[in-house]
């Protein structure tokens, strides 16, 4: 088993997005979630059991990808230990983003609905289970952005303890699809994956947002969190 090239992302980043438009290119490998340490009791034998079933599974030309994230950072870390890799010398994506009100409030929306992503072509009645009949108070919100906000400082002090420097992206940075081109082609370049001169993404995997609502609850949230104008610091 090969070392696997790794995303570190945190929740809401559009981790789903990213990894659908690096391995549209055909080139690179799929980028694994091994949710199911979860799941399992989390021995040396399973952790080396349940990452070679998925190398076998899903390496392309023996190279593999997995996302790290807070559901299992420790067995990530233990799977790169007991392979002897050298954690210096992986590759790191660290997918992020900007704003953090707006992710904490997309979260809490996901968790109570148990939808992470929603199609394009979803019918109303999926639109409006998605979102609309979803309330989210501000101590929701509060606790997320908390959660967010210690999980980041970890990874950055894993990163700086290991004299790591990942590639950085935002989600804001890829959204757009005038975007996505000059944002997995960095991507690519940065894991050394040949890169075609289109991405050909499936409709499937765009994501029905509702940004006005969340816009809306995210100036609501900091108008209560804050004694000034909110108005002011932004054009409503």
């Amino acid at each position: 088993m090969l070392p696997p090239y790794i995303i570190v992302a945190m929740p809401r980043c559009g981790f789903h997005l990213l990894r659908s438009l690096v391995e549209s290119t055909g080139t690179a490998p799929k980028f694994v979630e091994l949710n199911e340490f979860i799941k399992m009791e989390s021995t040396d034998a399973n952790i080396l059991a349940y990452s070679q079933y998925n190398y076998d599974k899903h390496n392309k030309n023996g190279n593999w990808g997995l996302k790290l994230d807070k559901g299992n950072l420790l067995e990530v870390l233990r799977l790169i230990e007991l392979q002897g890799w050298d954690i210096q010398k992986l590759k790191y994506v660290y997918l992020t983003r900007r704003n953090m009100i707006h992710q904490a409030i997309s979260h809490c929306i996901s968790q109570q609905t148990h939808r992470y992503w929603l199609p394009v072509d979803a019918s109303d009645k999926e639109k409006e289970m998605n979102a609309e009949n979803v309330e989210v108070n501000d101590e929701m919100i509060a606790d997320e952005v908390q959660s967010f906000w210690r999980w980041n400082h970890l990874i950055e002090l894993f990163f700086r303890h290991n004299q790591i420097e990942p590639y950085r992206i935002q989600y804001e940075d890829f959204m757009d699809t005038a975007d996505w081109h000059e944002a997995v082609s960095r991507i690519m370049a940065y894991f050394g994956f040949p890169m075609k001169s289109d991405i050909c993404l499936s409709p499937g995997y765009l994501k029905q947002r509702n940004e006005e609502r969340v816009r809306a609850r995210e100036i609501e949230f900091l108008r209560k969190a804050f004694p000034m104008s909110i108005d002011a610091l932004f054009k409503i």
